[in-house]
């Protein structure tokens, strides 16, 4: 259950209208969990160690985060407060400067953009007046100290870093997210001052003598003018812009210096091919190249003054235009005088990259979906107490939900024990199940068609991913791969479905794309009717933007081996006591093999009489296909009582033209409802849609 995961931020969602297949598609319901990935300029990202962030100056506690509603400084909708920290003690967010707040705060996104703005040090921000905005305090001294512990020098200058949606050196692309945007959303933490590094080694004919050569300092004077800038402690023009680094309200100086710090070992030169990193700085940019450098290294004993001496040296190695995010090394040769050789890297490539990784909890694959549905219809939830669920999802707005965290892939088998629905008759789920837009993909390669002991079987009363629940389903894809002409049977079932044999709540933005697949209902000693569908055999809740579909000319029957008195069949439901709203089906044929009872049929649900006590199917916006095959000649029903359709609140069509701007007139409307998209094909030369679908880019699992 352990996997790569970053500072989690739950969302709220809004919808937009996409019909486009080049269009990220909108994940959907309440929420889903965005990942922002906090990574260090280049390819290394900030190394995560005892849970902390390790930057130039070490561990790093805090993040500070501004989060404001598109640009400017308005606070993003359901909020009241721009100003928020990310602590990695606990990998947690908290409203408010650093200490402001004790409790953990939970942000959720909605369609609007919101734009993010990360920095380091956590500091109090000021706006500034001039568009989206914010600063932090800075300060470069002249003359810095750096620690030797652990013997290697480490800057005390303080290391500011800025965010930035791209990971080239010196990059300032803003940070925006909204809820139809996919995770994780990377943030490129980037130097905002460039490094300076020293290393000292004798030459071929100098002997090191690590008692008295031993550096006491490095300056580094310009030999006119004052090229270098610095901002002193208490001047409160120097500030770093948050969104882009800039850094102003600095001043000129002509020399800098780097001193080991208050109790800081001084570090001995090194032998002729051992060179020692002696000496380190933080810098700030420059606006042009400061000329020509004598610089000045102090060497002596390293507890004493009395032996100091020093060692000039002239050069043009610094020459250069020091720029954010690079890291200049100067190599210092001491023999009898002191030469200089300079090379520059980009900072961020000085460490190898290491994820900043905490645990998620979730189901992500198929393993996991197992292990749950086993643990869950063995013990339940008979006290209330979901603390033994917790690594299968998690709480959001107050409720805890189950939670799909990645692509999954079932593998088909003629085993039916290795298919497990969730809920049973006993121990039906009672916790809502959030697919989060994920694809749940049932590989059926080498399985064949019905009744030959080669179809996959799911074996249950309750038949489906879940079996039984008295909850909310919500934001799944359900497909099969690996065969185009293949069934899966349910030689148990009462209740039937792809999705879910029985549920009691609601149906949410599920989709079933199932391509040239029979779904076989071959329960042939059932005493009373069978629910059974594309979808799921039986709901009493409402069944919301959702739909089941063949792509383009792909067939999808549903039939039964022997249908019960009182049996129902749709493509959509068998039956569903509430709203049929925002949704479709394509399928191809529905059918009983054995003609002594004849199941209640339609295209999008069978029975919509309330038999049972149960209420009355009622539809809107609603739309099935008939038979894209063969336009126009409708669906195959055989050995069905077909009602008479289109119902008050549903269309027909012989194609998915129009479909998808028909289905987000609604969907764009409605916050928990995602938007649909048009997947085109070129047939005989001309572009022809070939499905309407949700959640284009969560991701489906790979197929063969």
């Amino acid at each position: 259950m352990k996997r790569t995961l970053y500072i989690p931020f739950t969302v709220c969602i809004l919808l937009f209208s996409a019909c486009s297949g080049d269009l990220p598609e909108q994940q959907a319901e309440e929420s889903r969990v965005l990942q922002l990935n906090f990574k260090q300029e280049g390819e290394a990202t900030l190394v995560r160690t005892s849970n902390a962030l390790t930057t130039e100056n070490g561990a790093a506690a805090e993040i500070g985060l501004c989060i404001t509603q598109g640009t400017g400084y308005e606070a993003y909708p359901g909020r009241t407060n721009t100003r928020y920290t990310f602590k990695t003690s606990d990998t947690k967010l908290y409203e408010g400067e650093s200490g402001s707040s004790s409790t953990s705060t939970t942000f959720y996104l909605i369609g609007e953009n919101a734009h993010i703005q990360a920095f380091i040090p956590n500091s109090a921000v000021t706006q500034t007046n001039s568009g989206n905005g914010y600063t932090i305090p800075v300060t470069i001294p002249a003359q810095q100290t750096f620690t030797t512990t652990g013997g290697a020098p480490s800057c005390e200058a303080i290391d500011y870093l800025y965010g930035s949606a791209k990971n080239d050196v010196g990059d300032a692309t803003s940070i925006t997210t909204n809820a139809m945007q996919a995770s994780p959303t990377n943030i490129y933490l980037h130097h905002a001052l460039a490094k300076v590094m020293f290393t000292l080694q004798c030459d071929k004919d100098r002997t090191p003598n690590t008692e008295y050569d031993c550096v006491k300092s490095i300056e580094i004077p310009a030999s006119s003018g004052t090229p270098f800038l610095v901002g002193a402690t208490g001047n409160s023009n120097s500030k770093m812009q948050i969104n882009d680094g800039k850094i102003s309200g600095l001043t000129n100086t002509n020399t800098l210096t780097l001193i080991p710090g208050t109790g800081s070992t001084p570090i001995a030169v090194g032998a002729g091919n051992s060179p020692a990193t002696v000496a380190c700085g933080l810098v700030a940019p420059l606006t042009g190249k400061p000329g020509t450098v004598t610089l000045t290294i102090t060497l002596g004993k390293k507890d004493d003054t009395a032996h100091n001496r020093t060692y000039t040296a002239t050069s043009d190695a610094f020459n250069v235009q020091w720029q954010a995010g690079n890291c200049y090394t100067y190599k210092l040769v001491l023999g009898n005088t002191l030469s200089i050789e300079k090379s520059a890297v980009e900072w961020g490539k000085i460490d190898s990259q290491i994820n900043v990784a905490t645990e998620e909890q979730g189901i992500g694959s198929a393993e996991e979906l197992w292990a749950f549905a086993k643990k869950w219809n063995e013990d339940g939830n008979p006290s209330g107490n979901l603390s033994a669920y917790e690594e299968y999802g998690w709480t959001e707005k107050g409720v805890f939900k189950i939670k799909l965290t990645a692509p999954i892939t079932i593998t088909g088998t003629t085993d039916k024990d290795k298919w497990t629905p969730i809920g049973t008759a006993d121990n039906p789920l009672t916790i809502p199940f959030d697919g989060q837009g994920w694809t749940i993909n049932v590989d059926l390669t080498g399985l064949g068609t019905g009744d030959g002991g080669t179809q996959q079987k799911i074996p249950t009363a309750y038949a489906g991913i879940i079996g039984h629940t008295t909850s909310d389903i919500s934001n799944v894809k359900i497909m099969t791969s690996g065969s185009t002409s293949a069934a899966i049977e349910f030689p148990e079932a009462v209740y039937a479905g792809i999705l879910a044999g029985k549920v009691e709540g609601n149906i949410t933005n599920c989709t079933a794309e199932l391509n040239g697949i029979t779904l076989l209902q071959n329960n042939e000693s059932a005493a009373s009717g069978l629910y059974f569908e594309g979808l799921v055999g039986s709901c009493k809740g409402n069944i919301i933007n959702s739909a089941v579909y063949a792509k383009g000319t792909n067939e999808l029957k549903l039939s039964f081996k022997k249908a019960s008195a009182g049996s129902c069949v749709g493509g959509l439901a068998g039956t569903v006591a509430g709203t049929v709203n925002n949704c479709y089906t394509r399928i191809t044929e529905l059918s009983n093999q054995d003609a002594t009872n004849a199941p209640a049929a339609g295209s999008l649900v069978g029975d919509i009489a309330g038999s049972g006590g149960t209420t009355a199917t009622t539809f809107a916006n609603s739309h099935y296909i008939e038979n894209t095959a063969s336009s126009g000649s409708g669906i195959t029903v055989t050995n069905c009582t077909r009602r008479s359709e289109p119902d008050s609140g549903v269309s027909t069509q012989t194609d998915f033209s129009g479909l998808c701007t028909a289905l987000n007139e609604i969907s764009q409307t409605m916050q928990s409802w995602a938007t649909w998209t048009e997947e085109n094909a070129n047939i005989s030369g001309t572009k022809t849609v070939v499905s309407v679908f949700l959640f284009s880019y969560r991701g489906a699992p790979e197929t063969k």
